[in-house]
């Protein structure tokens, strides 16, 4: 498909356009043209200047050069596949920033404008961790939730933020700095409205639907029943994408959305750590190579084995449920007592340094383990109980 056939589709009414989509998917040759994609598609097809809308893409496309901005589209190389798999991709999304970090494996975090500061606190420290570990953070650079993943994320790794207008008419217009930031970090800023084009009330749930559709699974953060970010969890669920949620308090109503996707089923996840172990647990990072440092990998339940690099023909682990055959292999009372036995006797520093754990994990671990009498406390340091 050319960009000015691209340009021409986005223009028509959702029905149309996804019939004609379905054509070119089985019969690639019709994105040579306008006139080929919407040829026999009955009397919907007539009911519109195609001489005129394919006007209107040229100059799209027009501005779209001097605006400075990259491009892709449905059959571009450059176009994210995650993205063109969804019920309804967007034909065209221009783009600032590096083309790259829309392929790479990414988490969505969505939620309320007016977040309350230890919800947002909680956020930014998820997208941080997240972000640390080699995953990007996607979201829509709203005011609240928005805003705090996009900024923990830039603390460590890349994020992306999806527009509900052009790039020339940011919205909203505080978050010029932010914008510029996730740019300049690596990032990018996708939206799918040609240059000139304004924030509109309507075209934010239909930038929801990119959101999710760039994402392996999206977490929901403190919304109420009426948020957005509701219709960024449906659109996630009829994408197949995997759904979770960070609710706050039940009181006031200001979570009942979140409260809500919890009680349909929704895992209810505290940290980065959980968001991995619910993506692991549905083969939804399949493929992914976690990066960061050792202490990054731990902040997400990866449990680095010593040496740091993974050796030849294995792969990093998330707990629980890590898959045999690797020295992270377990669950984490196993990966403990394990490595007790082979120690003899260990201080709580020798493990954490065997183990790649940071000390507060350890020593949850470890206190289970004195609790179930499996592990004895001794002046010189942590030794099995007889029959462990």
């Amino acid at each position: 498909m050319d960009l000015v056939t691209a340009l021409t589709l986005r223009l028509v009414f959702l029905p149309l356009r996804k019939a004609a989509l379905a054509r070119w998917r089985d019969d690639p040759a019709r994105g040579a043209a306008p006139c080929s994609m919407f040829e026999g598609l009955g009397e919907a097809a007539r009911d519109f200047d195609l001489v005129a809308l394919t006007g209107r893409a040229e100059r799209h496309a027009r501005a779209t050069a001097r605006a400075g901005l990259q491009v892709v589209w449905l059959g571009h190389p450059g176009y994210p596949p995650l993205l063109d798999a969804i019920p309804d991709p967007p034909p065209v999304c221009w783009v600032e920033g590096a083309l790259d970090v829309l392929r790479a494996p990414a988490v969505a975090i969505v939620g309320s404008r007016a977040v309350a500061p230890d919800t947002a606190e909680a956020v930014t420290a998820m997208a941080s961790d997240l972000a640390a570990a080699g995953l990007v953070v996607v979201s829509g650079l709203a005011r609240g939730v928005d805003a705090a993943a996009h900024r923990g994320a830039l603390a460590t790794g890349r994020t992306i933020a999806v527009l509900g207008s052009s790039h020339d008419r940011l919205y909203p217009a505080e978050h010029d700095a932010l914008a510029a930031r996730i740019v300049g970090g690596g990032g990018a800023l996708v939206s799918e409205w040609p240059p000139a084009t304004p924030a509109l009330p309507g075209h934010f749930p239909a930038r929801n639907r990119i959101v999710s559709g760039l994402s392996r699974g999206v977490v929901v953060a403190e919304a109420s029943g009426q948020s957005g970010a509701l219709i960024t969890a449906a659109h996630a669920l009829s994408q197949g994408r995997e759904v979770m949620a960070m609710p706050g308090t039940p009181w006031g109503g200001r979570n009942r959305g979140a409260h809500g996707l919890v009680k349909d089923g929704a895992p209810l996840v505290e940290d980065a750590a959980d968001v991995v172990a619910v993506l692991q647990a549905a083969h939804a990072l399949d493929g992914w190579e976690p990066a960061g440092s050792r202490e990054a990998l731990a902040a997400v339940g990866l449990v680095a084995p010593p040496g740091m690099g993974p050796p030849p023909g294995t792969r990093w682990c998330a707990e629980p449920g890590a898959p045999s055959g690797g020295p992270s292999d377990g669950l984490p009372d196993e990966q403990v007592l394990a490595e007790m036995s082979r120690l003899g006797r260990a201080t709580a520093d020798e493990l954490g340094r065997a183990l790649g754990w940071p000390a507060d994990r350890l020593l949850a671990v470890l206190s289970g383990l004195e609790l179930d009498g499996r592990a004895v406390r001794t002046a010189g340091g942590w030794i099995l109980a007889r029959g462990s």
